[in-house]
C-alpha cells in the first residue's frame, strides 16, 4: 500500500470516527430528553388531585349541617355552559333539617365543582349586575358574585357565586341559600381550598 493511499484511508477513517461519535452523542441526548425525567415536577391539572365529591370530611360537612350523600352535578366548561367532561368532577349538597343562618338549612343548596373556566371568563361573565369582588385566598386569586351583608334577613333566599383560580381552570363553589349565601360560600371556601393539592 502506498503511503498515499494509506494516509487518504487513515483521514476517512477519522472522519467516520468522528461522525460516529457526534451521532452517538446525539443519541445520548434524544434519549434523555425522552426518558421522562423533568427536572421541575409537573403542574397538576384542573381535572386530577382533587375530588369535590370524596374529599370533603365528614367534620367539615356536618359543620355545614351539609347531607354527607353528595349528588352528582353537571359541571361547567371553559365557556360557563354545561359540560360532559367526566374528568370536571361537582357534586351538589343538600342542606338538613334544624341549623343556623350561617349553616345550610332544608331546601338550600350548595354546588362544589371543578371547571376549565379561566378567571378571566369568570369575571367577564358574572363581573356585572349583582356585586362583584375579587380577592386572595390561601394565596390563590378568588372572586365573589352576589350579595353580602352582615346583617341577614331570616327566610330571605339570596344566590351567590366564588370562583377560586387553579392550574388549567378553577374551584367553583354555588349557593342557594336562606340568609346570607356569600358569607356562607366564603366559610366554605377557607375550609375547602386547603384541600386542594399544592401545585393545582
Amino acid at each position: 500500500m502506498s503511503g498515499e493511499n494509506f494516509a487518504v484511508r487513515y483521514k476517512v477513517s477519522r472522519l467516520v470516527g468522528a461522525v460516529v461519535s457526534i451521532l452517538m452523542i446525539i443519541i445520548a441526548i434524544a434519549a434523555c430528553t425522552l426518558s421522562g425525567s423533568p427536572k421541575t415536577p409537573p403542574h397538576l391539572s384542573v381535572k386530577s388531585g382533587f375530588d369535590p365529591c370524596r374529599d370533603i370530611p365528614l367534620s367539615t360537612l356536618n359543620s355545614w349541617n351539609a347531607n354527607p350523600t353528595p349528588i352528582p352535578a353537571i359541571p361547567v366548561g371553559a365557556d360557563a355552559r354545561d359540560s360532559t367532561d367526566p374528568d370536571l368532577k361537582s357534586c351538589n349538597y343538600r342542606g338538613q333539617s334544624g341549623s343556623s343562618a350561617q349553616e345550610l338549612t332544608m331546601g338550600d343548596n350548595l354546588y362544589i365543582g371543578l371547571t376549565v373556566m379561566s378567571l378571566d371568563t369568570f369575571h367577564r361573565i358574572e363581573s356585572s349586575g349583582e356585586p362583584y369582588r375579587e380577592s386572595i385566598i390561601d394565596s390563590r386569586k378568588m372572586a365573589i358574585k352576589g350579595p353580602y351583608s352582615d346583617a341577614p334577613t331570616p327566610g330571605r333566599n339570596t344566590i351567590c357565586e366564588v370562583y377560586v383560580q387553579m392550574n388549567g381552570g378553577g374551584l367553583l363553589l354555588t349557593s342557594v341559600k336562606s340568609g346570607d349565601a356569600c358569607q356562607f360560600l366564603t366559610v366554605v371556601a377557607q375550609k375547602v381550598v386547603p384541600l386542594l393539592p399544592a401545585g393545582s
